[in-house]
């Protein structure tokens, strides 16, 4: 099966793919929400978060360095919720 990758940003799209993410995850789609940037600069990013966190806590990815971005060994379809 296919696993969705969610790169989120900070602000209100990324609050928006943080919010398709867990709408995903209560469907059971394999996807993961991998933020690009950990602070929260809306109040909609940082309530989607905690959402997130509260109840698919094993989705959200806090990469370390750029390869933590790449996983050769499994078939990702990206989603960008960066920027407007």
């Amino acid at each position: 099966s296919r696993t969705y990758h969610i790169y989120c940003g900070p602000g209100n799209n990324g609050a928006d793919g943080l919010c398709l993410t867990q709408m995903m995850c209560a469907l059971g789609i394999k996807c993961n929400a991998i933020l690009v940037d950990e602070h929260s600069k809306s109040t909609e990013h940082a309530f989607f978060k905690s959402q997130l966190e509260k109840y698919f806590p094993e989705v959200v990815i806090r990469p370390q360095s750029l390869s933590d971005f790449i996983n050769e060994k499994s078939d990702i379809v990206a989603v960008d919720a960066l920027f407007g």
